[in-house]
């Protein structure tokens, strides 16, 4: 005998339960409650003392909680799929977010070595144009030098040579001669501001610059500045030339 049939004999009145993972739940809302708690969906009928249900009313409350429970089940399946394709929309937006990171820094170091290009290629112009302008002064130089060669002397043998004054011819960056007349005993200093503030072309400002014969070839120096004209034998005449001063 069952332990329904048994109740029954006793005397119990007998309702309809419901039995979840062998557990007994009273009513619709215990057995909504753990299904959505557990997903689980099987039950069966199982003996308590309830208050009394007919028949219909127990296959009335059966075809209400199977129904109850699949609409459960079909909101978490869809709650699951909702929630799933968020994931995957913030997995594409991080995806996204790192591709744009990567490409910056890409893009960074492209332009690094462009600017890198182009400062090494400025420095190859500058050199260039150095050597450049180091040739120009060398051709001068040698044809201020042809040119003193080829230069008349201003005075005979038999004249008596005046030593007090110097006659000095300068050549400029530019390739401008300009001229003037000193006296011997004054400092070389005195020709060399002279040049600077007769410099019409403006060629050397800002640069430093000193004087050399170019022959005999002679670089003049800070402390050959503080000597008289006269002490480097450039009297009565001296062709000179501008050249960059190399400290």
């Amino acid at each position: 005998m069952s332990m329904l049939d048994q109740l029954q004999e006793m005397g119990f009145p007998l309702d309809l339960a419901y039995v979840l993972c062998g557990k007994n739940l009273a009513d619709d809302q215990a057995v909504m409650f753990h299904a959505m708690r557990t997903n689980h969906e099987e039950f069966s009928e199982s003996a308590e003392v309830l208050k009394p249900l007919t028949q219909e009313e127990k296959k009335e409350k059966l075809a209400s909680l199977q129904h109850k429970l699949k609409e459960i089940k079909v909101r978490k399946e869809e709650e699951e799929k909702k929630e799933a394709l968020e994931k995957e929309k913030r997995r594409r937006l991080e995806g996204k977010s790192m591709a744009k990171v990567e490409q910056e820094r890409k893009d960074l170091e492209i332009k690094k070595l462009l600017e890198q290009k182009k400062r090494e290629k400025q420095e190859e112009a500058e050199a260039r144009k150095r050597v450049l302008e180091q040739i120009r002064l060398d051709r001068e130089a040698r044809k201020a030098a042809q040119e003193q060669r080829q230069q008349p002397q201003s005075a005979s043998p038999n004249e008596v040579r005046d030593d007090s004054f110097c006659h000095i011819q300068v050549r400029l960056f530019d390739g401008s001669v300009i001229k003037e007349k000193f006296k011997s005993d004054e400092p070389l200093s005195h020709v060399r501001l002279w040049v600077e503030m007769n410099d019409k072309n403006l060629t050397m400002k800002g640069t430093p610059f000193t004087l050399m014969t170019p022959f005999p070839r002679k670089i003049f120096t800070e402390e050959d500045m503080e000597a008289p004209i006269k002490a480097h034998g450039l009297v009565p005449t001296a062709n000179m030339v501008v050249t960059r001063f190399v400290p």
